[in-house]
């Protein structure tokens, strides 16, 4: 039984979201309603509170994905001041995310959670360390 629950886990984290169909209206950004604001700012030192944020980061996924679920608690840890976006609630949230899909990777008609953006940088699927490094790179340019 064991196997089986793993195996149905596994397959529906590797599914990710489906594309939708190419509409002709630009997306419009998720409301307020569509989101959830993470993270605390105010543990953070104050100069590095007022740079963060300054830095929006919003990571658009699903709350039935693993990988999200471990992005989210590192994050929080990290008391990183974040946007998180459930495209499988969201139509808006969905749609905004496929936008920025498509423009790192024009071609594509899947993904694989998460995709995270760090101001105007984009991050398709990403490994934890590559967050870390590009939200480093981000903070140090102060973007």
């Amino acid at each position: 039984m064991r196997g089986v629950i793993w195996l149905l886990g596994a397959a529906l984290i590797l599914i990710g979201c489906s594309a939708p169909q190419p509409k002709s209206k630009a997306p419009k950004a998720p409301s307020a309603a569509d989101t959830n604001t993470m993270g605390a700012s105010s543990a953070t030192p104050s100069a590095r509170a007022s740079v963060t944020s300054a830095l929006k980061v919003v990571l658009y996924g699903s709350e039935r994905c693993g990988i999200c679920h471990g992005f989210r608690a590192r994050m929080d840890r990290a008391k990183l001041v974040y946007e998180f976006v459930n495209v499988n609630a969201s139509s808006s949230g969905n749609a905004m995310m496929w936008s920025l899909v498509r423009k790192e990777r024009p071609m594509a008609n899947r993904v694989r959670f998460p995709v995270i953006t760090i101001g105007s940088k984009t991050l398709v699927s990403p490994r934890y360390g590559d967050f870390e490094q590009a939200y480093a790179q981000a903070l140090s340019q102060g973007k």
